[in-house]
């Protein structure tokens, strides 16, 4: 996979995440439109953040069979494609994190709730730990706490919606869930991947 089939494999997921983020939330949600390049943007951004640096973590044989390169040699590419993508997440965050739209996380005063604290505790020790591994080369033990934070974030930040499935738009699941059981993915193939090479 050459540089510009990485760049296209990026579009493409990123056109599926849109799509999926604008039919959720546009259409069955009935979000405005007008809400659509930061607030619904947002979303399909945060999941690409996640994928990209995800394909970092699985086994180097899986890397290898899908996407037809070295883990070594995407390292770079799929790094900045994420940080990107979660540099843009946390900046559109930072503009609609209001009780408008996040009434779970600040309350009408504009205090954070129980839940949106430690979402955002949780997210901001994720964004440090990818700091610290993209940048510093810090030892794979980190990538373990960094899913668990992202994992714990995502939980935080939609965890009470998930099992009202009659709620759901048009039975679409929110995209947090779908964030969060691609990172429960991601870790199962870690530890596998990990306990595999100790063996």
């Amino acid at each position: 996979m050459s540089k510009k089939q990485i760049n296209l494999f990026n579009f493409c997921l990123f056109a599926v995440l849109l799509a999926y983020a604008f039919i959720r939330y546009n259409l069955a949600k009935q979000v405005p439109l007008v809400q659509f390049p930061v607030y619904v943007l947002n979303k399909a951004l945060a999941y690409l953040a996640l994928a990209n640096f995800g394909l970092l973590l699985i086994p180097d044989r899986l890397f290898l069979m899908f996407l037809g390169i070295t883990k070594k040699e995407g390292k770079d590419f799929f790094l900045n494609f994420a940080f990107f993508s979660l540099f843009m997440h946390i900046i559109l965050s930072l503009i609609v994190l209001n009780n408008s739209y996040f009434p779970k996380l600040i309350t009408i005063d504009n205090q954070l709730t129980l839940s949106g604290s430690w979402s955002m505790l949780l997210a901001s020790i994720a964004f440090v730990l990818f700091l610290l591994i993209s940048f510093r080369k810090v030892e794979t033990d980190f990538y373990f706490i960094f899913l668990v934070s992202i994992l714990a974030h995502l939980f935080f930040l939609g965890g009470s919606s998930w099992i009202k499935v009659s709620e759901w738009p048009w039975y679409l699941p929110p995209i947090s869930l779908l964030a969060f059981l691609d990172s429960l993915f991601i870790l199962f193939l870690y530890l596998k991947g990990k306990s595999k090479n100790k063996g």
